[in-house]
Protein backbone atom coordinates (compact mmCIF):
# COMPACT_ATOMS: atom_id res chain seq x y z
CA UNK A 1 0.00 0.00 0.00
CA UNK A 2 1.00 3.46 -0.99
CA UNK A 3 2.23 5.46 2.24
CA UNK A 4 0.53 9.06 1.12
CA UNK A 5 -3.07 7.37 0.31
CA UNK A 6 -5.48 10.67 2.02
CA UNK A 7 -8.72 9.72 3.48
CA UNK A 8 -10.93 10.04 0.62
CA UNK A 9 -9.17 7.91 -1.90
CA UNK A 10 -8.66 5.49 1.02
CA UNK A 11 -13.11 5.45 1.37
CA UNK A 12 -13.11 4.80 -2.30
CA UNK A 13 -10.84 1.73 -2.38
CA UNK A 14 -12.92 0.33 0.53
CA UNK A 15 -16.07 0.82 -1.27
CA UNK A 16 -14.50 -1.97 -3.61
CA UNK A 17 -14.38 -4.63 -0.77
CA UNK A 18 -16.27 -6.85 1.47
CA UNK A 19 -16.92 -5.18 5.47
CA UNK A 20 -14.72 -8.02 6.79
CA UNK A 21 -11.80 -7.15 4.72
CA UNK A 22 -11.87 -2.76 5.49
CA UNK A 23 -10.18 -3.52 8.79
CA UNK A 24 -7.18 -5.47 7.30
CA UNK A 25 -6.87 -3.00 4.75
CA UNK A 26 -7.03 -0.11 7.29
CA UNK A 27 -4.28 -1.30 9.09
CA UNK A 28 -1.45 0.01 7.33
CA UNK A 29 -2.37 3.26 7.48
CA UNK A 30 -3.50 3.69 10.79
CA UNK A 31 -0.40 6.28 11.06
CA UNK A 32 -0.65 8.15 8.22
CA UNK A 33 -3.35 9.67 8.46
CA UNK A 34 -3.10 13.64 10.57
CA UNK A 35 -5.40 12.12 13.15
CA UNK A 36 -4.15 10.22 15.62
CA UNK A 37 -6.53 7.17 15.32
CA UNK A 38 -8.81 5.68 12.60
CA UNK A 39 -11.31 2.98 12.85
CA UNK A 40 -14.62 1.34 11.02
CA UNK A 41 -17.52 2.60 12.42
CA UNK A 42 -20.57 0.81 11.21
CA UNK A 43 -20.81 1.32 7.27
CA UNK A 44 -18.38 4.66 7.82
CA UNK A 45 -14.60 5.40 8.27
CA UNK A 46 -13.88 7.45 11.26
CA UNK A 47 -11.22 9.36 11.77
CA UNK A 48 -11.06 9.98 15.54
CA UNK A 49 -9.48 13.49 16.67
CA UNK A 50 -11.67 16.14 16.67
CA UNK A 51 -10.20 19.23 14.74
CA UNK A 52 -13.32 21.48 13.41
CA UNK A 53 -10.70 24.07 11.50
CA UNK A 54 -7.30 23.93 9.52
CA UNK A 55 -4.62 25.35 11.44
CA UNK A 56 -4.00 27.62 8.11
CA UNK A 57 -5.42 28.36 5.09
CA UNK A 58 -3.45 29.05 1.36
CA UNK A 59 -4.72 30.65 -1.27
CA UNK A 60 -3.60 31.16 -4.49
CA UNK A 61 -5.53 34.00 -6.35
CA UNK A 62 -6.15 34.84 -3.10
CA UNK A 63 -7.35 38.98 -4.68
CA UNK A 64 -9.55 37.60 -7.01
CA UNK A 65 -13.22 37.88 -6.77
CA UNK A 66 -13.76 33.54 -5.15
CA UNK A 67 -10.12 34.11 -3.40
CA UNK A 68 -10.96 37.15 -1.43
CA UNK A 69 -14.28 35.70 -0.19
CA UNK A 70 -12.15 32.54 1.57
CA UNK A 71 -9.61 35.22 2.99
CA UNK A 72 -12.04 36.82 4.65
CA UNK A 73 -13.91 33.73 5.90
CA UNK A 74 -10.72 32.79 7.38
CA UNK A 75 -9.98 35.71 8.97
CA UNK A 76 -13.11 35.59 10.25
CA UNK A 77 -13.01 32.26 11.65
CA UNK A 78 -9.44 33.43 13.03
CA UNK A 79 -7.48 30.88 10.60
CA UNK A 80 -3.94 32.21 9.85
CA UNK A 81 -4.11 32.95 5.73
CA UNK A 82 -1.49 32.81 3.27
CA UNK A 83 -1.83 34.70 0.41
CA UNK A 84 -0.36 34.00 -3.55
CA UNK A 85 -1.13 36.80 -5.90
CA UNK A 86 0.79 39.04 -8.02
CA UNK A 87 -1.57 41.76 -7.53
CA UNK A 88 -2.05 45.03 -5.41
CA UNK A 89 -2.39 44.26 -2.02
CA UNK A 90 -6.46 45.14 -1.44
CA UNK A 91 -7.73 47.67 1.36
CA UNK A 92 -9.44 46.34 4.75
CA UNK A 93 -6.73 43.16 4.05
CA UNK A 94 -5.79 42.36 8.27
CA UNK A 95 -2.48 41.65 7.52
CA UNK A 96 -1.88 40.88 10.67
CA UNK A 97 -3.49 37.59 9.97
CA UNK A 98 -2.55 37.19 5.83
CA UNK A 99 0.64 37.13 5.31
CA UNK A 100 1.55 37.26 1.54
CA UNK A 101 3.62 35.11 -0.23
CA UNK A 102 6.14 36.54 -3.06
CA UNK A 103 7.35 33.40 -4.63
CA UNK A 104 5.18 30.33 -6.32
CA UNK A 105 8.44 28.01 -4.95
CA UNK A 106 7.37 29.33 -1.08
CA UNK A 107 4.01 29.26 -1.42
CA UNK A 108 3.31 25.86 -2.50
CA UNK A 109 5.92 24.92 0.00
CA UNK A 110 4.17 25.81 2.73
CA UNK A 111 2.94 23.88 5.67
CA UNK A 112 -0.52 25.10 5.37
CA UNK A 113 -3.71 22.32 5.74
CA UNK A 114 -5.76 23.53 3.25
CA UNK A 115 -5.20 24.90 -0.11
CA UNK A 116 -7.40 26.78 -2.23
CA UNK A 117 -6.77 26.79 -5.37
CA UNK A 118 -8.56 30.13 -7.10
CA UNK A 119 -7.10 30.35 -10.22
CA UNK A 120 -8.03 30.02 -13.80
CA UNK A 121 -8.18 26.89 -15.80
CA UNK A 122 -5.13 27.89 -17.62
CA UNK A 123 -3.08 28.67 -14.93
CA UNK A 124 -3.77 25.16 -12.82
CA UNK A 125 -1.71 23.16 -13.79
CA UNK A 126 1.90 23.93 -12.43
CA UNK A 127 0.06 25.05 -9.17
CA UNK A 128 -1.83 21.45 -8.71
CA UNK A 129 1.90 19.66 -10.40
CA UNK A 130 3.93 21.56 -7.21
CA UNK A 131 1.19 20.15 -4.76
CA UNK A 132 1.26 16.34 -6.44
CA UNK A 133 4.91 15.85 -5.99
CA UNK A 134 5.02 17.01 -2.65
CA UNK A 135 2.13 14.65 -1.27
CA UNK A 136 4.32 11.82 -3.22
CA UNK A 137 6.97 12.38 -0.89
CA UNK A 138 4.22 12.33 2.33
CA UNK A 139 3.17 15.30 2.97
CA UNK A 140 -0.85 15.56 4.10
CA UNK A 141 -2.74 18.59 3.25
CA UNK A 142 -6.26 18.94 1.25
CA UNK A 143 -7.01 20.75 -1.67
CA UNK A 144 -9.98 22.77 -3.15
CA UNK A 145 -10.01 23.69 -6.62
CA UNK A 146 -12.27 25.98 -7.99
CA UNK A 147 -14.95 25.77 -11.00
CA UNK A 148 -14.78 24.70 -14.03
CA UNK A 149 -12.88 21.53 -13.85
CA UNK A 150 -11.07 22.70 -17.73
CA UNK A 151 -11.87 25.13 -19.85
CA UNK A 152 -14.42 24.46 -22.03
CA UNK A 153 -12.10 23.88 -24.92
CA UNK A 154 -10.24 21.48 -23.56
CA UNK A 155 -12.47 18.68 -22.35
CA UNK A 156 -9.48 16.61 -22.08
CA UNK A 157 -8.08 18.05 -19.22
CA UNK A 158 -10.41 16.72 -16.68
CA UNK A 159 -9.19 13.11 -17.18
CA UNK A 160 -5.55 14.50 -17.26
CA UNK A 161 -6.42 16.35 -14.04
CA UNK A 162 -8.39 13.10 -12.59
CA UNK A 163 -5.10 10.89 -13.32
CA UNK A 164 -3.10 13.23 -11.51
CA UNK A 165 -5.10 13.08 -8.50
CA UNK A 166 -5.11 9.45 -8.31
CA UNK A 167 -1.56 9.15 -8.84
CA UNK A 168 -0.40 11.39 -6.13
CA UNK A 169 -3.15 10.36 -3.83
CA UNK A 170 -4.63 13.82 -3.19
CA UNK A 171 -7.39 14.62 -1.28
CA UNK A 172 -9.04 17.31 -3.79
CA UNK A 173 -12.68 18.53 -3.38
CA UNK A 174 -14.63 21.00 -6.02
CA UNK A 175 -15.95 24.57 -4.27
CA UNK A 176 -19.77 24.21 -5.42
CA UNK A 177 -20.30 26.10 -2.21
CA UNK A 178 -23.88 25.45 -1.32
CA UNK A 179 -22.83 21.88 -0.94
CA UNK A 180 -21.22 22.80 1.75
CA UNK A 181 -23.77 24.81 3.29
CA UNK A 182 -25.31 23.02 6.06
CA UNK A 183 -28.81 24.30 4.36
CA UNK A 184 -27.99 21.31 1.56
CA UNK A 185 -26.78 18.74 4.64
CA UNK A 186 -30.32 19.19 5.73
CA UNK A 187 -32.03 18.58 2.40
CA UNK A 188 -30.28 15.36 2.32
CA UNK A 189 -31.04 14.13 5.30
CA UNK A 190 -34.51 15.04 4.57
CA UNK A 191 -34.53 12.92 1.43
CA UNK A 192 -33.07 10.06 3.33
CA UNK A 193 -35.40 9.60 5.85
CA UNK A 194 -38.32 7.67 3.58
CA UNK A 195 -37.92 4.17 2.62
CA UNK A 196 -39.53 5.23 -0.78
CA UNK A 197 -38.39 8.78 -2.07
CA UNK A 198 -38.71 9.83 -5.99
CA UNK A 199 -38.11 13.78 -7.45
CA UNK A 200 -40.57 14.38 -9.79
CA UNK A 201 -39.21 18.14 -10.49
CA UNK A 202 -36.31 20.62 -9.58
CA UNK A 203 -36.34 24.43 -10.78
CA UNK A 204 -33.30 26.04 -10.06
CA UNK A 205 -32.94 30.28 -10.88
CA UNK A 206 -29.67 31.84 -10.43
CA UNK A 207 -29.49 35.06 -11.52
CA UNK A 208 -27.76 38.67 -11.06
CA UNK A 209 -26.19 41.40 -13.31
CA UNK A 210 -23.31 40.56 -14.63
CA UNK A 211 -23.28 43.36 -17.03
CA UNK A 212 -23.32 46.20 -14.91
CA UNK A 213 -20.55 48.72 -15.65
CA UNK A 214 -20.31 50.14 -12.09
CA UNK A 215 -19.65 47.07 -10.61
CA UNK A 216 -15.95 45.74 -10.29
CA UNK A 217 -16.50 42.41 -10.06
CA UNK A 218 -18.03 42.06 -13.78
CA UNK A 219 -15.08 43.49 -15.04
CA UNK A 220 -13.42 39.58 -14.52
CA UNK A 221 -13.27 37.26 -17.44
CA UNK A 222 -15.62 34.52 -17.80
CA UNK A 223 -16.93 31.58 -19.68
CA UNK A 224 -20.29 30.48 -21.01
CA UNK A 225 -22.98 30.89 -18.32
CA UNK A 226 -23.73 26.94 -18.60
CA UNK A 227 -19.57 26.23 -17.25
CA UNK A 228 -19.64 29.53 -15.41
CA UNK A 229 -22.80 29.33 -13.44
CA UNK A 230 -25.51 26.56 -14.48
CA UNK A 231 -22.62 24.39 -13.32
CA UNK A 232 -23.60 24.96 -9.45
CA UNK A 233 -27.03 24.42 -9.91
CA UNK A 234 -26.57 20.88 -12.27
CA UNK A 235 -23.97 19.73 -9.14
CA UNK A 236 -27.22 20.50 -6.30
CA UNK A 237 -29.19 18.59 -8.40
CA UNK A 238 -26.89 15.30 -8.56
CA UNK A 239 -26.53 15.36 -4.99
CA UNK A 240 -30.47 15.69 -4.52
CA UNK A 241 -31.34 13.03 -6.92
CA UNK A 242 -28.55 10.58 -5.84
CA UNK A 243 -30.20 10.69 -2.47
CA UNK A 244 -33.05 9.20 -3.65
CA UNK A 245 -31.08 6.55 -6.15
CA UNK A 246 -28.83 4.97 -3.82
CA UNK A 247 -25.83 7.14 -5.25
CA UNK A 248 -24.15 9.10 -7.62
CA UNK A 249 -24.30 6.33 -10.13
CA UNK A 250 -28.12 5.83 -10.06
CA UNK A 251 -28.49 9.18 -11.38
CA UNK A 252 -27.70 7.81 -14.65
CA UNK A 253 -29.76 4.94 -14.43
CA UNK A 254 -32.60 5.91 -16.25
CA UNK A 255 -30.15 8.53 -19.14
CA UNK A 256 -30.49 11.89 -19.43
CA UNK A 257 -31.91 14.28 -22.05
CA UNK A 258 -31.11 17.99 -22.35
CA UNK A 259 -32.62 21.06 -24.09
CA UNK A 260 -32.22 24.90 -23.58
CA UNK A 261 -31.81 28.30 -25.44
CA UNK A 262 -29.19 30.85 -24.42
CA UNK A 263 -28.71 34.76 -25.10
CA UNK A 264 -25.05 36.00 -25.61
CA UNK A 265 -23.05 38.27 -22.70
CA UNK A 266 -22.65 41.58 -23.15
CA UNK A 267 -19.77 42.54 -20.54
CA UNK A 268 -18.67 46.13 -19.58
CA UNK A 269 -15.03 45.23 -21.02
CA UNK A 270 -15.74 43.66 -24.27
CA UNK A 271 -12.11 43.93 -25.91
CA UNK A 272 -11.53 41.25 -23.31
CA UNK A 273 -13.16 38.40 -24.94
CA UNK A 274 -12.00 37.12 -28.00
CA UNK A 275 -15.01 35.49 -29.01
CA UNK A 276 -19.13 35.24 -27.24
CA UNK A 277 -19.83 34.25 -24.47
CA UNK A 278 -23.56 33.40 -23.41
CA UNK A 279 -24.78 35.43 -20.33
CA UNK A 280 -28.11 33.67 -20.00
CA UNK A 281 -29.67 29.81 -20.48
CA UNK A 282 -33.10 28.52 -19.93
CA UNK A 283 -33.55 24.84 -20.46
CA UNK A 284 -34.06 21.64 -18.50
CA UNK A 285 -32.66 18.42 -17.98
CA UNK A 286 -34.60 14.86 -17.72
CA UNK A 287 -33.38 12.30 -15.55
CA UNK A 288 -35.58 9.48 -16.23
CA UNK A 289 -38.62 10.51 -14.86
CA UNK A 290 -37.15 13.50 -12.98
CA UNK A 291 -37.12 16.71 -14.48
CA UNK A 292 -34.93 19.81 -13.72
CA UNK A 293 -36.22 23.01 -15.14
CA UNK A 294 -33.11 25.64 -15.45
CA UNK A 295 -32.31 29.31 -15.40
CA UNK A 296 -28.88 31.31 -15.22
CA UNK A 297 -28.74 34.86 -16.16
CA UNK A 298 -26.06 36.89 -16.01
CA UNK A 299 -27.74 39.24 -18.11
CA UNK A 300 -28.55 43.34 -17.42
CA UNK A 301 -31.25 43.94 -14.60
CA UNK A 302 -31.37 40.18 -13.82
CA UNK A 303 -32.54 39.87 -10.37
CA UNK A 304 -30.20 38.31 -7.53
CA UNK A 305 -31.50 34.76 -6.67
CA UNK A 306 -29.81 31.42 -6.12
CA UNK A 307 -33.87 29.87 -5.52
CA UNK A 308 -34.65 25.88 -5.64
CA UNK A 309 -37.57 24.54 -5.49
CA UNK A 310 -38.09 20.44 -5.01
CA UNK A 311 -41.07 18.47 -5.73
CA UNK A 312 -41.72 15.14 -4.69
CA UNK A 313 -43.27 12.16 -2.98
CA UNK A 314 -41.72 10.31 0.25
CA UNK A 315 -43.31 6.95 1.26
CA UNK A 316 -46.56 7.68 -0.43
CA UNK A 317 -46.56 11.76 0.69
CA UNK A 318 -45.62 14.61 -1.57
CA UNK A 319 -43.91 16.74 -0.26
CA UNK A 320 -42.24 20.34 -1.44
CA UNK A 321 -38.91 21.96 -0.69
CA UNK A 322 -38.25 25.65 -1.28
CA UNK A 323 -34.38 26.96 -0.10
CA UNK A 324 -32.80 30.67 -1.32
CA UNK A 325 -29.07 30.42 -0.93
CA UNK A 326 -28.25 34.55 -1.58
CA UNK A 327 -26.75 35.47 1.56
CA UNK A 328 -29.22 38.07 3.72
CA UNK A 329 -32.16 36.13 2.32
CA UNK A 330 -31.20 32.81 3.28
CA UNK A 331 -33.82 30.29 3.93
CA UNK A 332 -35.29 26.91 3.62
CA UNK A 333 -38.57 25.46 4.02
CA UNK A 334 -40.22 21.83 3.74
CA UNK A 335 -43.83 21.42 3.30
CA UNK A 336 -43.75 25.36 4.20
CA UNK A 337 -42.26 24.74 7.28
CA UNK A 338 -39.56 27.28 7.48
CA UNK A 339 -36.49 25.13 9.22
CA UNK A 340 -34.84 28.48 10.43
CA UNK A 341 -31.29 29.05 8.77
CA UNK A 342 -29.87 31.99 8.99
CA UNK A 343 -30.49 34.20 6.81
CA UNK A 344 -27.40 35.91 6.33
CA UNK A 345 -24.96 32.74 7.23
CA UNK A 346 -21.73 32.84 5.20
CA UNK A 347 -21.32 30.26 2.85
CA UNK A 348 -17.65 30.45 2.26
CA UNK A 349 -17.19 29.86 6.37
CA UNK A 350 -19.03 26.98 5.67
CA UNK A 351 -16.67 25.63 2.82
CA UNK A 352 -13.92 25.72 4.92
CA UNK A 353 -15.84 24.24 7.84
CA UNK A 354 -17.47 21.27 5.98
CA UNK A 355 -14.49 21.01 3.80
CA UNK A 356 -12.09 20.21 6.82
CA UNK A 357 -14.77 17.97 8.52
CA UNK A 358 -14.97 15.82 5.44
CA UNK A 359 -11.29 15.71 4.86
CA UNK A 360 -11.17 14.53 8.24
CA UNK A 361 -13.82 12.38 9.34
CA UNK A 362 -14.87 11.10 5.94
CA UNK A 363 -17.58 8.97 6.00
CA UNK A 364 -17.95 5.41 3.54
CA UNK A 365 -21.25 5.67 3.19
CA UNK A 366 -21.45 8.83 1.33
CA UNK A 367 -17.75 8.25 -0.84
CA UNK A 368 -19.75 9.16 -3.86
CA UNK A 369 -21.45 12.27 -2.95
CA UNK A 370 -17.99 13.93 -1.72
CA UNK A 371 -17.23 16.70 -4.31
CA UNK A 372 -13.90 15.00 -5.96
CA UNK A 373 -12.56 15.44 -9.61
CA UNK A 374 -14.97 12.01 -10.47
CA UNK A 375 -18.07 14.23 -9.32
CA UNK A 376 -16.94 18.07 -10.78
CA UNK A 377 -16.26 15.86 -14.27
CA UNK A 378 -19.96 14.94 -14.36
CA UNK A 379 -20.76 18.56 -13.67
CA UNK A 380 -18.63 19.60 -16.70
CA UNK A 381 -19.88 17.12 -18.84
CA UNK A 382 -23.39 17.64 -18.60
CA UNK A 383 -22.96 21.88 -18.83
CA UNK A 384 -21.03 21.23 -21.73
CA UNK A 385 -24.65 18.85 -22.87
CA UNK A 386 -26.02 22.20 -22.20
CA UNK A 387 -24.57 24.73 -24.24
CA UNK A 388 -24.33 21.77 -26.94
CA UNK A 389 -28.13 21.74 -26.66
CA UNK A 390 -28.30 25.78 -27.73
CA UNK A 391 -25.36 25.90 -30.42
CA UNK A 392 -25.32 22.43 -32.27
CA UNK A 393 -28.49 21.95 -34.02
CA UNK A 394 -30.76 21.24 -30.68
CA UNK A 395 -31.49 18.48 -27.25
CA UNK A 396 -28.77 16.21 -26.49
CA UNK A 397 -29.38 12.74 -24.43
CA UNK A 398 -27.32 9.69 -23.81
CA UNK A 399 -28.97 6.68 -22.58
CA UNK A 400 -26.81 5.33 -19.58
CA UNK A 401 -23.75 6.16 -17.46
CA UNK A 402 -21.27 5.02 -20.02
CA UNK A 403 -22.34 6.64 -22.65
CA UNK A 404 -22.12 9.81 -20.64
CA UNK A 405 -18.38 8.98 -19.74
CA UNK A 406 -18.19 8.88 -23.62
CA UNK A 407 -20.02 12.02 -24.33
CA UNK A 408 -17.82 14.56 -26.28
CA UNK A 409 -18.29 18.07 -26.21
CA UNK A 410 -18.95 19.67 -29.23
CA UNK A 411 -17.76 23.59 -27.76
CA UNK A 412 -16.05 26.07 -30.50
CA UNK A 413 -14.95 29.31 -29.97
CA UNK A 414 -16.49 30.28 -33.70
Amino acid sequence: MQRDFNAIALIALLETVRADAQAAILRPFEKQFPCSAIRLNGPGLLLMEDDPLPRSLAVAGGWGYIGRHFVDAAVALRIPVYVRDPGPIPTGIDQDRVRVIGTDEEFYGLPADFYHIGLHPRDRGAALGRLADRLLQGDHFMVLNEKPMAAPESPGECMELRRLVERAGMCMLFDFPELFDPMTLRVRAFLRSFNEVRIDEMRMTRSKDREDPANPRNYKIMVPIQHQETVHCLAWVFTCLAETRGGLDGVWDQGVSVEGVSAPYHPPNPQAYPHPVDGRFEGSVRFGNSVVRLLTDFTAKAPRSKRRTVHGVGDGNPFVIEAEYLEGHKFLAIDGKDIGFAQDANVYQAVIRQGWQWYRHPNLAEASLYLTPSFAHRSYLLSAMLWDACHLGGPRSVDSLEAFWNYTPGFTTS
